[in-house]
């Protein structure tokens, strides 16, 4: 693997021993959600976890963050900084902080610390390499390749081919793009993300029908997904069928009150 250097940050180092990790421990399984909180329940979970963890001030830069009050919640979250900078957990929290108000550069930089720090992270890992796929960034490419090497760990090689897909869509490349979240599927029929996003692809290449027939496969994993009942009214709108399009814009509401986009296109519809 070629050596590439990130400032301080020696990716190619790193990444074997995070490899050797994973390795050694074949029970180090991790479940990803890295898109953001899409319900009101999950949010209040998320906010006593980081209560109990670190008090009431990270809480509150969340809630501000929420709120598009970014300047003040990252006053709160450098102060916290400060006092725990070797705290893994933290900057791991700092980072999905500074992803919900778009600062990838920082989110970015709070990742790399803390796998700098213990190399061992398989979760600190996948979100980082997602920030680089969404960049179009080939360091992407280079982690998707550690989790793709873990043979008998399904999911993390389900991670694997889920990154190196994200990496394909930003990159205008639909049809590897195509085939690398059919293999995340593959290694992992439960990996949900993966259904969603290819099914987001397929109905930007306006193949609906396929598109929604991997949309259904992945609400019968979990029937409590915003997302894809989301995209169901998407592509039964594209078909000219708006009493379905209706119907699941309407689901997606009821799962997710705040979901504005799901909102504005039940109003159109109608």
């Amino acid at each position: 693997m070629p050596e590439i250097s990130l400032g301080k940050f020696n990716l190619s180092i790193i990444l074997l021993l995070f490899l050797a990790s994973c390795y050694n421990d074949s029970q180090n399984q991790h479940e990803n959600k890295v898109d953001s909180i899409s319900n009101n329940k999950q949010v209040d979970q998320h906010n006593n976890q980081v209560i109990t963890e670190y008090g009431v001030d990270i809480s509150k830069a969340f809630q501000l963050i929420a709120k598009g009050k970014t300047n003040e919640a990252k006053s709160i979250l450098a102060a916290e900084e400060q006092k725990k900078p070797f705290d893994t957990q933290l900057l791991n929290e700092l980072a999905k902080a500074f992803l919900s108000s778009m600062d990838t550069s920082e989110a970015t930089n709070r990742l790399e610390q803390s796998i700098k720090i213990d190399p061992t992270q398989s979760q600190a890992f996948f979100e980082l390499g997602y920030i680089y796929a969404a960049k179009k960034d080939t360091n992407a490419l280079i982690i998707a390749e550690q989790f793709i090497k873990q043979k008998g760990q399904e999911q993390q090689v389900a991670h694997g081919y889920f990154l190196k897909g994200i990496y394909f869509v930003n990159s205008n490349k639909p049809s590897l793009a195509l085939n690398s979240f059919t293999q995340a599927i593959l290694n992992d029929y439960t990996n949900t993300d993966a259904y969603i996003e290819k099914a987001i692809l397929l109905y930007d290449l306006k193949k609906f029908k396929e598109s929604l027939s991997v949309l259904n496969k992945s609400i019968l994993i979990d029937k409590f997904q915003a997302d894809a009942y989301y995209w169901m009214g998407k592509n039964y709108e594209a078909i000219g069928n708006k009493v379905d399009a209706k119907f699941y814009y309407e689901q997606t509401i009821l799962l997710a009150p705040d979901y504005e986009i799901a909102k504005q296109s039940l109003e159109e519809i109608k």
